[in-house]
């Protein structure tokens, strides 16, 4: 486990920050603008989580997928919904967990495609045949 956390800490601390930025700067920038650039962080850093899970050996595509739904848990549940506790607004938290229940296995699909693209990546190419 400790392996695994090892692995995938910087994107975690990486996706927590890029979080925290979009909730302080939300209103200097477009509000679409923002939902864009957040939701491309996230993807990016689930992908990223899952191929160092399989490239350092910290678990297998199981472990990969679920990298997703850390990214995700930390970037949405973790970050988000405190935001929204530390300014009382309990519905929209409860919101941030229905949403996360119903989508981490987005996140877990994207993670595991990371994983997949690391697990065929062999010495700099990509295996043929399997």
């Amino acid at each position: 486990m400790l392996q695994y956390l090892r692995a995938i800490k910087v994107p975690l601390i990486l996706v927590a920050m890029s979080t925290l930025a979009s909730i302080l700067i939300h209103d200097q920038l477009n509000e679409t603008l923002g939902v864009v650039l957040s939701n491309v962080v996230r993807v990016l850093l689930a992908l990223v989580c899952g191929w160092l899970v399989i490239s350092r050996k910290a678990g297998g595509l199981w472990a990969a997928a679920f990298a997703g739904a850390l990214v995700f848990f930390v970037d949405h549940v973790l970050v988000k919904g405190s935001s929204f506790l530390l300014k009382g607004e309990f519905q929209a938290f409860i919101g941030v967990l229905i949403s996360y229940a119903m989508l981490f296995w987005v996140a877990m699909a994207i993670s595991l495609l990371g994983g997949y693209a690391a697990k065929l990546w062999v010495g700099g190419r990509i295996q043929r045949g399997t």
